[in-house]
């Protein structure tokens, strides 16, 4: 049953929440454009702008565990304040090294390594709220409205950072995303987080960590819900990384016409969240997520045979749209299915595919320089609605998700 989109703000706390989840959003966009344009001023080499990107998403691999069992061990709230007072600080000494000429690359990277650690503990804390926040019938427009949210910082953002960097500097725009930060605590501490019930003496977190995998291998339905939703991540949502050579070889649309790209495909992000949030607690969700990862594929395909660009606009609106859409719901499914105390740990081995994605770009711009960009993502997409596809034949349990 359809319910009002913004069902879940009027909820005190997670409003609260998702103020902090767009703050921190923001701030993620803007890095993304001033660190890189740092990075170009100081070393004018292409090469070190992927890397300083790998740096970020490392710790997502590496840590990501760790940062499950941290939020299923100890308090949500604190865990989140520690991580953002860790990127509070990250971006004051950052502009401040800049504003005294004292900034080294070294000094780039290593705060872009620290800052995904902080990212790292951030994101399973934050989302194993939700469910603690809001009724169990707004779960799915909750994790929607996060989705809209990040989907319109990731228009927002760059647009913003790039103005700014372009008339102040760098430094400044480092001020200004350390000043979002400030807020962004005083909403994660205006929380009041309902207390969850412990189990005795909390066991060692080497048992923690075997207990999550017991978990998850144990569980079939989790198991095809990683599946599906983690290798189109890996191998589809890399198709950004190549929209370049289709504004350029492709199109003969330049700069200017890669933003177009890139903005069809947000505003389909924020259609697709927006369009979830709105349809509240309905049935099916299994069917829908599935249906909406194959239509991320096949919408990929398509757009990998298009040489008119107002079709091209379109096709990467709906895949934006879908990816949005098939995210979202396994994101409230897995809130809704995973027990609390296991909320944080399964999260985290969802979050992993950030710093898998990396990985599905060297691999699809390694398949674009022996055939084209093209064949790459007509090549990606059709791998992505053969998975989904074969869940469905194959995993009755995961359309049948209510």
């Amino acid at each position: 049953m359809p319910i009002h989109p913004f069902q879940a703000l009027r909820n005190r706390d997670y409003r609260y929440l998702w103020l902090a989840h767009v703050g921190t959003g923001m701030t993620l966009w803007m890095d993304l454009v001033v660190r890189g344009w740092l990075v170009w001023q100081l070393t004018s080499d292409p090469f070190l702008l992927g890397v300083v990107s790998l740096f970020q998403a490392i710790p997502f691999l590496l840590l990501g565990v760790p940062a499950g069992i941290a939020a299923d061990r100890f308090d949500k709230k604190q865990v989140l304040m520690v991580a953002q007072g860790t990127t509070l600080a990250l971006h004051f000494a950052l502009g401040t090294l800049i504003v005294t000429g004292a900034v080294q690359l070294w000094q780039v990277f290593l705060t872009a390594l620290l800052e995904g650690v902080a990212q790292t503990f951030i994101q399973p804390s934050r989302i194993s709220l939700i469910p603690m926040l809001v009724k169990p019938e707004e779960v799915v427009n909750a994790t929607g409205l996060s989705g809209a949210g990040n989907n319109t910082t990731r228009i927002v953002g760059p647009s913003i950072a790039g103005a700014l960097a372009g008339i102040v500097g760098v430094a400044p725009v480092y001020y200004i995303m350390a000043a979002i930060f400030v807020f962004v605590m005083f909403a994660t501490a205006m929380l009041k987080v309902p207390r969850m019930e412990t189990r005795g003496q909390p066991a060692p977190a080497l048992e923690n960590l075997r207990e999550g995998f017991r978990y998850i291998r144990g569980d079939r339905v989790i198991l095809a819900l990683l599946g599906v939703t983690m290798i189109p991540m890996v191998f589809g949502m890399p198709y950004t990384t190549l929209l370049p050579v289709f504004a350029d070889t492709v199109f003969g649309i330049g700069a200017a016409g890669l933003g177009l790209l890139t903005s069809a495909s947000g505003i389909g992000s924020v259609i697709g969240a927006v369009g979830i949030a709105s349809s509240g607690n309905f049935k099916r969700k299994g069917l829908l997520l599935i249906s909406g990862a194959f239509a991320f594929g096949v919408f990929l395909v398509v757009f990998s045979f298009s040489q008119w660009l107002p079709l091209s606009l379109v096709l990467l609106m709906l895949v934006g749209m879908s990816a949005t859409s098939y995210n979202t719901l396994s994101t409230a499914l897995f809130l809704t299915i995973t027990p609390g105390e296991f909320r944080g740990r399964v999260m985290s081995v969802f979050l992993m595919d950030r710093g898998l994605v990396p990985l599905g770009s060297v691999l699809l711009g390694a398949t674009a320089a022996q055939w084209n960009a093209p064949v790459a993502i007509g090549l990606t997409g059709g791998i992505c609605a053969f998975l989904a596809l074969a869940t469905a034949l194959y995993i009755p349990s995961v359309r049948r998700l209510e």
